[in-house]
C-alpha cells in the first residue's frame, strides 16, 4: 500500500454491502460492473489477508463471465492468477501491486468513504 492515508477493509467491505444491497433492492442484474465488483472483492480480501480463488467470486457473475472479466483483468496487468498449489484445478487470483496502490489512491480520495465505517 501507499504511505499516508490508508483504506481500511471495513470501508471496502462497506462499499460492498452497500453494492449488494443495491441489487437487493432493485433486483440482480439490473447493475452489472463485474469489473469493478471483483477488483473491490480482490481489494478487501487483500485487507483481509485472504487468499481468493475464481470460485469465492461467485457471487459477482457466473464462473465463465468472470473468467472472461478476470482475462480481461490479468491483460490490463490488474490482476494475476496463479494454480492454487493447495486445491488442483482452481486458480488463486490477486491484485497486482500496481492496482492495489491505483485502488488505494482512488478510494482514499474518494469523500464519501471517510465516512464509511
Amino acid at each position: 500500500m501507499i504511505a499516508g492515508k490508508q483504506v481500511t477493509q471495513d470501508q471496502v467491505a462497506a462499499i460492498l454491502q452497500l453494492r449488494r444491497k443495491r441489487s437487493e433492492v432493485f433486483g440482480h442484474g439490473l447493475f452489472s460492473d463485474p469489473a469493478w465488483d471483483i477488483l473491490l472483492e480482490l481489494f478487501e480480501a487483500e485487507l483481509a489477508g485472504r487468499k481468493t480463488s475464481l470460485h469465492d467470486l461467485s457471487s459477482i457473475a457466473p464462473e465463465s463471465t468472470l473468467a472472461r472479466w478476470v482475462a480481461a483483468l490479468e491483460e490490463r496487468r490488474l490482476v494475476v492468477c496463479r494454480l492454487d498449489p493447495l486445491r488442483p484445478g482452481r486458480f488463486q487470483i490477486a491484485l497486482t501491486t500496481e492496482c492495489a496502490t491505483k485502488l488505494s489512491v482512488f478510494l482514499t480520495d474518494a469523500p464519501l468513504l471517510a465516512r464509511l465505517h
